[in-house]
């Protein structure tokens, strides 16, 4: 599975040549795309886990924001599949919507990377650890993951640009309009509502 997993990250072209003749596996898209939600759930309470003697572990969150960091996730994994399916079914007959889907989930793998490191780096980010890191370090690890999401988000849209290449039987130029045309939708959804990813 490591391998799959890399090669999804390093050379999706293979992994995607090889996932469309195989037979269909939701489970692990699933797994991805649920591992934001649960990231997205730890993510309050992650600071206090850490440092439980300087930062409370109390942390209020209300119903709808649990619900939204589960079904969050979610949602973006099928609205950014019918966008892509939407943009790559104008230039191609081929493919399926469920393939499409299935692939769009492989290819939130970045997402869910930059995820955890978000995650990792906020008892740094916490009003008490401010306190105590200097400035300079605080705007480093600020900027630093700017920047990480700005590299992860172009490694998503390069996964899903692979994937539309060979599940619709695109020219390469098409899937690169497909992929851009979702990672605007995605984009939009971090900006109505952030925890949703």
């Amino acid at each position: 599975m490591s391998s799959d997993f890399l090669d999804l990250l390093f050379h999706p072209d293979t992994f995607f040549a090889r996932k469309t003749t195989e037979t269909p596996d939701y489970l692990v898209p699933a797994l991805i795309v649920g591992s934001i939600s649960l990231l997205s759930l730890i993510a309050p309470y992650f600071p206090g886990l850490i440092l439980p003697h300087t930062i409370p572990v109390t942390v209020i969150v209300t119903l709808p924001e649990i619900i939204m960091n589960v079904a969050g996730p979610f949602i973006t994994w099928f609205l950014v599949s019918l966008c892509l399916f939407a943009i790559c079914s104008f230039f191609s007959g081929t493919g399926t919507f469920p393939a499409t889907f299935r692939c769009a989930g492989y290819g939130m793998l970045p997402v869910a990377l930059v995820t955890l490191i978000e995650v990792l780096t906020s008892p740094f980010l916490s009003p008490q650890s401010v306190m105590m890191i200097p400035l300079w370090a605080i705007m480093a690890i600020i900027y630093g993951e700017f920047v990480l999401f700005v590299v992860f988000l172009v490694w998503n849209g390069y996964i899903w640009m692979a994937a539309m290449e060979k599940v619709h039987a695109i020219p390469q130029r098409y899937a690169i309009i497909a992929a851009t045309g979702s990672l605007f939708l995605f984009i939009t959804l971090k900006l109505i509502y952030l925890p949703i990813v």
